[in-house]
């Protein structure tokens, strides 16, 4: 098994596993890579330039963040985690990055916080962000119909859609969450492929809203059984992780 690990380190912040990496610059908080590795044989790049993670204009939250970020970095059975932390006015928004031992998936869940004395609207929830290559070879819905263009459709719980690369022998990426999402491929913003969560979330004070679990997988060929499978394993890790100790999942609801 490829063990997942994380590396906070001159500049960067890293998550991978030997076949997945994510990227991050340290001081900026700067999504800078996302590749999938293929080992003894190099990686793929699948991002067309650098993207802003985690930014509370994307919540409908202001203008993105001028101060340092933080970052934390966590270990469990389940894989490597790495933890960026923003703050926005009475917002605190945090991003829990994980790549799960062996497979070749990146698991993302968003959280934010009202830090504040009143409560709180966000109009909207970008899940995930990614500035993903587009060289024409089309895009899947969650039936597997191919589309020429971009592509914004309702996907179910673990009924993702997916980005494939042109002349690459069929490497594409699945996108997808662990609830009912909206995703967006190369539409409306030709520039970007997201997920945002249903509907806008009111915030009382102290209280925290924790997104559904987003993930990337990565495969060659075409989706099909190997890519089932891979679903299929890590629903269950995100069901079991679930069910742990509270250390795993989203901290308290209200602050003490």
């Amino acid at each position: 098994m490829t063990r997942a690990w994380t590396r906070i380190d001159h500049g960067i912040a890293v998550v991978g596993n030997g076949l997945v990496e994510r990227r991050w610059s340290l001081f900026l908080g700067r999504l800078e890579e996302l590749r999938q590795v293929f080992p003894g044989r190099g990686h793929v790049e699948w991002l067309e330039g650098p993207g802003l993670d985690l930014d509370p204009a994307e919540f409908g939250a202001g203008e993105g963040p001028k101060a340092v970020p933080e970052w934390s970095e966590s270990c469990s059975s389940f894989g490597a985690q790495l933890t960026l932390r923003r703050a926005a006015g009475p917002l605190v928004f945090l991003m829990d990055v994980t790549v799960p031992h062996g497979l070749p998936a990146v698991v993302r869940e968003t959280r934010v916080l009202n830090a504040g004395s009143a409560p709180v609207t966000v109009p909207r929830a970008v899940l995930e962000s990614l500035p993903l290559r587009r060289d024409g070879a089309g895009v899947l819905d969650p039936d597997g119909a191919r589309h020429a263009d971009g592509l914004a459709v309702a996907a179910g719980a673990f009924a993702p859609v997916a980005a494939e690369l042109k002349g690459l022998g069929g490497i594409g990426a699945l996108l997808g969450a662990s609830a009912p999402v909206r995703c967006e491929l190369f539409a409306p913003d030709p520039a970007r492929c997201a997920v945002l969560a249903p509907g806008p979330v009111t915030l009382a004070p102290g209280r925290w809203w924790r997104g559904p679990a987003v993930f990337t997988v990565f495969y060659q060929g075409a989706p099909g059984a190997g890519t089932h499978r891979v679903l299929r394993e890590l629903a269950c890790l995100l069901e079991e992780r679930e069910r742990g100790p509270a250390t795993d999942g989203a901290p308290p609801e209200r602050i003490e």
